[in-house]
């Protein structure tokens, strides 16, 4: 089992309990596991996984195209709030992940 995982289902006082161990030592064991495994991800010439990036691009196409046309058909007291919601996803997208 991973203990490390933040998907782990349990929270740290379960866990504590049971491994039969105070929580504060539950807490200081994750975070410095955590703190090793980021150091040695960092020094691991190890290559990234390759992303599709044209997938992601079309899943967050079709999201904003989705709000979009929630803004028009959707229930008329929240059009207003998808077609904030399209602008600022859209807006957020561009400036986040385009590259010069």
């Amino acid at each position: 089992q991973n203990l490390l995982s933040p998907n782990r289902g349990q929270s740290v006082a379960e866990i504590a309990q049971s491994l039969g161990m105070a929580e504060e030592k539950v807490e200081l064991l994750c975070t410095q596991g955590l703190s090793k495994l980021r150091n040695a991800r960092k020094a691991s010439s190890r290559v990234r996984p390759v992303i599709d990036s044209s997938v992601l691009a079309a899943h967050n196409a079709m999201m904003v195209c989705a709000l979009c046309e929630l803004s028009i058909h959707g229930e008329p007291q929240r059009r207003a709030r998808y077609a904030d919601l399209a602008q600022t996803v859209a807006s957020t997208l561009w400036t986040c992940l385009t590259v010069d």
